[in-house]
């Protein structure tokens, strides 16, 4: 249901793409009770340019006061807005992410001595950094998160199927369980992992009924 674009200046490994889409889907699934299959997550590599001088033949893409600057690493997020999804929450959830991509690519957090110290220690990387919300570090590190933007007011279709509005799952779930269920029964091995997953969250049962 939610996509999330990962748009990045630095490389990133396997092993660091998967675990921010593991992390992320997690955090998501988790805050929102959104089932981890409908949690999309796309990385876009940017070009790995310097600011350019008015002699390069690569054109620009990024700009910021109207000026050239190397291309940030940026993560948008396009999820269900609702009554059931605050301002608030949408703020935590974008601060949580900026944690775990510091912790993913290894972004120290600097003291005022200018000496580097152990990433959120505090924290383990959930909501940590210095007092008032700052987190001290050295902003000239390419691998800083410019920016989370949350995005709320998603409508599509996947799967063939209408998501619900944010607070609606379990009605959804429980009006298309027989599309699921036969879909599993067709060979749809992500619609078995989806209905093994509801089914172990205890939202629903194959009768279509409330679980306790």
């Amino acid at each position: 249901m939610p996509f999330y674009e990962i748009i990045h200046h630095i490389n990133l490994t396997r092993q660091q793409r998967e675990t921010l889409a593991r992390e992320i889907t997690t955090l998501h699934s988790k805050a929102f009770s959104a089932p981890s299959y409908f949690v999309n997550i796309k990385f876009s590599p940017s070009h790995n340019a310097s600011i350019l001088a008015p002699s390069s033949p690569v054109v620009p893409e990024y700009f910021i006061a109207g000026k050239a600057r190397p291309h940030p690493n940026l993560i948008f997020a396009h999820v269900r807005s609702g009554a059931s999804r605050s301002n608030d929450a949408f703020a935590k959830l974008a601060e949580d992410i900026e944690n775990i991509w510091d912790e993913v690519v290894g972004l120290p957090s600097f003291q005022p001595s200018g000496h580097p110290a152990q990433t959120h220690p505090e924290s383990h990387g959930m909501g940590g950094g210095q007092e008032g919300g700052e987190k001290g570090r050295d902003w000239s590190d390419e691998r800083r998160l410019q920016a989370v933007y949350i995005v709320p007011g998603l409508v599509a279709r996947e799967s063939g199927l209408r998501i619900p509005e944010a607070g609606g799952e379990r009605e959804w779930l429980q009006a298309n369980w027989g599309t699921f269920q036969r879909r599993a029964d067709e060979g749809d091995e992500d619609m078995r992992r989806l209905m093994g997953e509801v089914e172990g969250r205890g939202k629903t049962n194959p009768g279509g009924q409330n679980a306790e």
